[in-house]
């Protein structure tokens, strides 16, 4: 699990593809102390330790996180967002992410000033679970929603978040990992759930 308040920024050193599964090196903080088989979030996404040493470390990923994510953007020279996992004695600044990434979402606009104004092309299934003020992860980053559209959301970032993070980069047709706020996802499960019992319920009633 992750706060989505990023610790640190990565450099990708190199990314080979190898009997289809994707590894991945980049550069390691000096400070952070890392094993093999533990969990940081990389743009977002949940990744697990296979090797590390002073300088840099693996990550690899299969095919089916390729496919959901931009990790196959992971190229030499690209820069990205690091998160160590939290833990019960951790402040939680942002907001619950657990790092497993529902989609893709493909930059519109990006307007940067004494601030940053990002609008994002988000795709259709997942549009249920945001609303203004609500929150969710971009790149592994936790942001504020400001507004919602049919398909697309507004954000506003402080120069905080765009010093500490890679969204500084962003441009126009750029493709950035999301994740929803898990809590909309099971509060509207748990509602449909409810709504369908009732309806069931009633349609019993009247036969």
């Amino acid at each position: 699990m992750f706060g989505g308040i990023i610790n640190e920024k990565g450099v990708v050193l190199d990314a080979t593809l190898s009997s289809n599964i994707y590894k991945v090196r980049i550069t390691k903080p000096k400070h952070w102390k890392l094993k093999n088989g533990q969990s940081i979030s990389i743009d977002g996404i949940c990744s697990t330790v296979s090797s590390c040493n002073a300088k840099f470390f693996e990550v690899q990923y299969v095919p089916e996180t390729r496919a959901r994510t931009t990790a196959s953007l992971f190229k030499k020279g690209a820069l990205v967002n690091l998160e160590h996992s939290i833990t019960l004695n951790t402040l939680l600044d942002g907001h619950i992410i657990s790092g497993h990434v529902d989609g893709v979402a493909t930059v519109k606009v990006f307007k940067k000033n004494t601030h940053g104004v990002l609008i994002l092309n988000i795709p259709s299934p997942l549009m249920k679970y945001i609303a203004p003020q609500g929150s969710v992860a971009i790149n592994g980053a936790s942001l504020t929603v400001q507004k919602s559209d049919r398909n697309s959301i507004t954000l506003a970032l402080i120069p905080e978040t765009l010093a500490r993070t890679n969204l500084h980069a962003l441009r126009a047709g750029s493709k950035v990992n999301i994740e929803v706020d898990m809590l909309a996802r099971y509060a509207l499960r748990a509602t449909l759930k409810t709504y369908a019992k009732k309806t069931l319920r009633k349609k019993k009633s009247a036969s």
